[in-house]
């Protein structure tokens, strides 16, 4: 498996760190996974004639969590025991020799292989995230997720204003305003993102 392309799928957690991938059928085995340095463990989602689904367990989200900061966007990954190829999109309101200059105080020896201009392109989800995470402030961020995560959005609701108040340690006039703000926020850059 290694030296082939797979395809990033994705990646999860917030401690542990899991990236799943794509991969075709080719000759090895997913141990050889394992010899690469970031590499914990390996696991098998699914198999369909075309190749595998797998849950890599990472050392660590680096580069990704990173990178996300600056809206990018990983296309394509080649990995193999001592070096990884990545195809990124980057915003156009990002330079990519920021990108670049992040990668390198990350990595021993980084290269950009090759670039290439659009004139315009449709926005992904990641960057409309990492726009609406420059807008919110920590404690907007905050409230609406923890209002999210404990069905404060449901219908009916799950729980009420107070009880999400009181699991952030804030009085509920203080969550409301906390989560109207970000609630705006939310609304401005769906109707007008410019």
């Amino acid at each position: 498996m290694l030296g082939s392309d797979v395809e990033y799928v994705g990646l999860t957690g917030e401690d542990d760190c899991e990236a799943y991938i794509r991969t075709p059928r080719v000759e090895g085995d997913r141990s050889d996974l394992l010899t690469l340095p970031f590499v914990e463990s390996v696991r098998q989602i699914s198999e369909t004639e075309d190749g595998y689904t797998l849950a890599i367990e990472m050392s660590s989200k680096e580069p990704f969590d990173r990178i996300a900061d600056y809206g990018v966007s990983v296309v394509n990954i080649t990995a193999e025991p001592t070096r990884a190829t990545l195809s990124l999109e980057v915003p156009p309101k990002y330079d990519v020799r920021s990108v670049l200059e992040l990668l390198e105080s990350l990595y021993d020896r980084v290269e950009l292989r090759s670039k290439s201009e659009r004139d315009k392109r449709e926005e992904t989800s990641r960057e409309f995230t990492s726009e609406i995470d420059d807008r919110l402030t920590k404690r907007q961020r905050t409230s609406l997720k923890t209002a999210h995560m404990n069905g404060y959005f449901e219908w009916p609701r799950e729980v009420d204003g107070e009880e999400v108040a009181s699991t952030l340690g804030i009085t509920r006039q203080t969550f409301h305003q906390h989560l109207r703000a970000a609630e705006r926020k939310l609304v401005e850059a769906y109707i007008d993102p410019n």
